[in-house]
């Protein structure tokens, strides 16, 4: 997985954060205060959640990021 799965769809936006000197990556949809986080298992990445970041993004805040190791999260 690389950054080419990020342009795929360009209402999922996709960013950088700073967590104890790692750096993660995540995709989101949405906004507002109630929020859903999706966390994939081995060995996937924020894209196995793609369709549910799409079905859940009209009426929630919805965050899946690439857990510490993974895709374009830091070792």
């Amino acid at each position: 997985m690389n950054e080419e799965l990020a342009s795929l769809d360009s209402s999922i936006r996709h960013g950088y954060t700073q967590v104890g000197g790692v750096r993660l990556h995540y995709a989101e949809r949405g906004s507002g205060d109630r929020l859903v986080l999706l966390l994939h298992g081995f060995p996937e990445c924020w894209y196995s959640w793609r369709h549910q970041l799409m079905a859940l993004g009209d009426r929630y805040h919805v965050v899946a990021p690439d857990l510490r190791g993974y895709n374009l999260s830091d070792k």
